[in-house]
């Protein structure tokens, strides 16, 4: 339903419906600026070596399995976001196009999130260390910037009182 605007153009009045059918853009790789964070991390990432993960993979029995970069990146990038839970990773890969764009559009589940995460815990800790050293080498980050002291507070609340 259109109306006749007062300078003689015409305007809509009623909003665009749900179920209308939009020419969006489809490909993830137009979405993602080349400057993004998430860019940086894969190109890190594709530059290590990953054999002895691909190694632990039985290929022969299930689905096959989702290569542990991807796992792996999707992790490193939940924690440069401050993402911790792996059901909010799994809504970000859902919902956000730079998770989509690094999980190249697959579908994860928290359940696999959390499972990666805890199985393979000292692998992804030294996948964390070399990436950290790429990037200080790169010049991408400093390392004043990536160091904490890690110490700990007593703090006045409790976690099973609101």
């Amino acid at each position: 339903m259109t109306q006749k605007s007062v300078n003689g153009g015409y305007w809509q009045t009623s909003p665009l419906a749900r179920h209308q059918i939009l020419l969006l853009e489809t490909c993830l790789e137009d979405r993602i600026p080349e400057d993004h964070p998430v860019r940086l991390l894969d190109e890190i990432l594709d530059g290590l070596d990953w054999t002895t993960w691909e190694n632990t993979y039985n290929r022969r029995i299930g689905q096959p399995p989702i290569h542990p970069n991807v796992l792996c990146s999707v992790l490193l990038f939940a924690m440069i976001r401050r993402i911790r839970s792996s059901r909010d990773i799994e809504y970000e890969i859902k919902h956000s196009i730079d998770f989509m764009w690094l999980v190249s559009g697959r579908t994860i589940d928290h359940s696999t999130i959390s499972e990666f995460r805890r199985q393979n815990k000292a692998q992804v800790k030294d996948i964390h260390r070399q990436m950290i050293r790429v990037a200080v080498d790169m010049g991408a980050a400093q390392l004043s910037e990536l160091c904490t002291d890690r110490s700990r507070m007593l703090a006045n609340a409790s976690r099973f009182k609101t």
